[in-house]
């Protein structure tokens, strides 16, 4: 495989998995001292979700990248429009809404990208791809 089709193979991937790590880690703030058990289980259960979510919608764009690529770009952008609404509400600057989206809603946008970027470069050096 060429340097570009390393690149654009593993690069979703691994942003999706670095994803899927934070938003795991993040989950087990729900285990506080001073909350009973069952509401940090419950709590740490629907935490989850999103990670959850994650990792099924991985394993979909690591197997047919274009599907997974768009979903992950819609997923993207309706974040995105989320973000902006959000921020909007609180009465935020568009700086500090900017750098929100960056952070939540632009990295699955990328990686959709990517993804269906990999399967057009897959689709052109059909000899030379996985």
């Amino acid at each position: 495989m060429t340097r570009t089709g390393d690149i654009l193979f593993w690069t979703p991937r691994l942003m999706c998995i670095v994803a899927i790590v934070v938003l795991a880690m993040l989950s087990f703030d729900a285990f506080k001292p001073e909350v009973a058990s069952w509401h940090e289980v419950r709590t740490f259960v629907l935490q989850m979700i999103p990670s959850v979510t994650l990792i099924l919608l991985l394993v979909i764009a690591w197997r047919k990248e274009l599907t997974g690529g768009l979903i992950f770009i819609i997923i993207g952008l309706g974040l995105s429009v989320i973000v902006f609404y959000y921020h909007h509400q609180l009465g935020h600057s568009f700086l500090r809404s900017l750098i929100s989206f960056f952070l939540i809603a632009f990295p699955p946008t990328l990686a959709g990208f990517l993804f269906v970027g990999h399967y057009f470069y897959k689709k052109k050096h059909k000899h030379t791809v996985h």
